[in-house]
């Protein structure tokens, strides 16, 4: 079994992000087998709790002397090192190099070098570019929300959310999140604001039991003319945010995880490290930008709640779009890729716009498409503008097959408008098959989803697909074949 160690921290001054996105991968990476331990400083546990009730391997750093040796000491050996820690940078992780064989950074601000395998940055908007001299040349980058380490809870719950994206109307209720300690009071701020507005909506605030203006908020709730509810604790949170139309929050992970909900927001800045990620939602469509803090006003919050310039469903969409949780499983994908023949390396990445021209060539090819439902190849334009819908599709997870990170076919998996199935469309390049590329996808396929049925149609003369479909552990039923996963729990992280 492969060990995983993370060296992360948590407090109550800086909150447990660091180690709830931690938690996330390793949950995928123990989906995928793998064993995880967690080097932690001595304020973690009491301040993120769920860290110790995850039954993960737990050493609690001395905070003295060299943390290398003192995590080697711990762990002899680890196939993997993730650091997500804004105090550490290449001078930790190069200590590192004497006991993992790889590392992976979690970064989102780019302002330190790093020497590390792998770099992880989920900001939107987010250039590769930004870390070409901060990182190894040999390094992975994996940048924007496709990689967003987003809680399983939320993609579940996206599942039942993606329906009601189209059909966002109204504000029947609204979703007001700042953090638990929300230090400008901006939960005040948007209150007044949503009085002032004259909508009738139901709110719900979610605000820590220690913040300092909890009791005013409360008074706030209790004068305001609709239905305001204040929790200080919330035991699901994406359930929470699935039932609201619209968010009014912060950035940072947290929106994006009203993105994976297709839920959107009116997001404020509240600290300057805050603003490329405020470009890059604003940008993709999926958010209003009320801009800086000490400039918003009860009045122009009011105004962006009742223009009739905003069409909450089409942001909604964007959202979706932006960010589907299924980033854990794409980063362990990864960590620990399927293969081919041969030994080459089989992952899955998004398509972009710039797999067009790519995707267009193999459609041309007439043995690709000798058994689509329409044999005929497409032109430019339809192509076009066939890709383009599939890209702005919530519903549609486009992926490109890479081997050794060359693109070498298309695997799609849409969303049965039904069931929680997903349908399956598989296309290998030409000069690519025959060699296990089909097989390795399909498998990733199901590391994907993998609570999700799968389902495909195979044409009877297509025997090379029947044959793959069923070498791949799919049942079939005539030109039907379908793929039903184990539903077993996994106890080791039931708790998370």
């Amino acid at each position: 079994m492969k060990l995983a160690v993370f060296r992360a921290d948590g407090s109550f001054e800086i909150g447990g992000g660091h180690i709830m996105r931690c938690l996330t991968l390793a949950r995928a990476l123990g989906k995928d087998r793998w064993r995880c331990g967690f080097a932690v400083g001595d304020k973690t546990l009491s301040a993120v709790p769920v860290l110790e009730q995850s039954g993960h391997d737990i050493l609690v750093l001395n905070g003295e002397g060299d943390e290398a040796m003192e995590i080697a000491g711990k762990w002899r050996h680890a196939d993997l090192l993730v650091v997500d820690h804004y105090g550490k940078d290449s001078t930790f992780e190069t200590a590192c190099r004497s006991f993992a064989r790889r590392i992976l950074v979690i970064d989102d601000l780019a302002d330190r070098s790093h020497d590390c395998d792998i770099l992880v940055d989920q900001s939107p908007g987010r250039d590769a570019g930004e870390y070409e001299n901060l990182t190894p040349v040999r390094c992975q980058a994996l940048i924007g929300p496709a990689y967003a380490l987003i809680r399983p809870e939320y993609q579940i719950a996206r599942n039942a959310t993606l329906d009601t994206c189209p059909n966002r109307a109204g504000l029947q209720r609204i979703l007001v999140n700042f953090g638990a300690a929300d230090p400008f009071n901006l939960t005040a701020l948007t209150l007044g604001g949503i009085a002032r507005s004259g909508l009738e909506s139901d709110v719900d605030v979610v605000l820590g039991s220690g913040a300092s203006h909890l009791d005013q908020i409360k008074r706030l709730a209790d004068e305001m003319s609709g239905q305001v509810s204040v929790h200080e604790w919330v035991d699901d949170m994406a359930a929470l945010a699935a039932r609201a139309d619209l968010a009014i929050g912060a950035i940072g992970v947290t929106a994006l995880e009203r993105a994976c909900l297709g839920l959107p927001s009116l997001v404020i800045i509240a600290a300057d490290n805050q603003m490329p990620n405020a470009r890059g939602l604003e940008n993709s469509g999926a958010v209003i930008n009320l801009g800086w803090h000490e400039e918003i006003t009860e009045q122009s919050i009011a105004d962006a709640l009742i223009s009739k310039n905003t069409s909450f469903a089409d942001m909604s969409t964007r959202a979706a779009v932006l960010c589907d949780g299924l980033g854990a499983r794409r980063i362990s994908m990864v960590v620990d890729p399927a293969h081919a023949k041969g030994g080459t390396s089989i992952r899955l990445r998004p398509a972009t716009p710039d797999d067009l021209q790519v995707t267009f060539d193999w459609q041309q090819h007439s043995d690709v498409r000798k058994y689509f439902r329409n044999p005929q190849p497409p032109t430019r334009d339809e192509h076009q503008a066939w890709f383009q819908s599939r890209l702005n599709d919530p519903r549609s997870l486009f992926n490109v097959v890479l081997s050794d990170e060359r693109p070498v076919g298309v695997l799609r998996l849409d969303k049965s408008e039904t069931d929680d199935a997903f349908e399956v469309s598989i296309l290998v390049a030409p000069d690519a098959q025959r060699i296990g590329i089909g097989k390795a996808a399909l498998d990733l396929a199901k590391r994907l989803l993998p609570e999700n049925d799968l389902k495909a149609e195979v044409l009877p003369d297509n025997q090379t697909s029947v044959f793959l479909f069923e070498n791949s552990g799919f049942v079939r039923d005539g030109r039907n074949f379908s793929f039903h996963p184990n539903d077993t729990p996994d106890p080791l992280h039931a708790a998370l």
